[in-house]
């Protein structure tokens, strides 16, 4: 169960606690690794070709993502936009000041594949 194999453990500095650290399985890593975003560019509007990890790319319409609302408003500024970028150290299409789209979604909306079982919400596994 992929859900018991991140630990999160907690030190002790200056007399406060560090935020946790995640131990994770081999098993997690592999499936984070082949989500990540290693490279993304620009097509128009609000489109991207994403390329990831394992050699899957794809074409991504974020427009949905600029209408959401909150922080994803700041998409609707197409310059703002256009200043994305593929983070590969933490494996993620970003923003500079932090913003990014998580790419196990990315991944899925660009090669049409179904998330693993695993990563799916309540709602998706009862939606088929």
């Amino acid at each position: 169960n992929t859900v018991t194999d991140v630990k999160a453990t907690f030190s002790i500095y200056k007399g406060g606690l560090r935020p946790p650290k995640y131990k994770v399985s081999r098993t997690c890593k592999r499936f984070a690794m082949y989500f990540n975003v290693v490279s993304a560019r620009y097509i128009e509007g609000y489109k991207l070709e994403i390329t990831f990890e394992n050699g899957r790319s794809g074409i991504v319409d974020l427009c949905r993502y600029a209408k959401k609302g909150g922080l994803f408003s700041r998409l609707l500024d197409m310059d703002y936009f256009k200043r994305f970028n593929a983070d590969k150290e933490v494996g993620s299409l970003c923003w500079p000041d932090g913003l990014d789209v998580a790419p196990e979604t990315l991944y899925t909306e660009a090669t049409g594949e179904p998330l693993p079982e695993w990563m799916k919400t309540g709602e998706e596994r009862k939606a088929g």
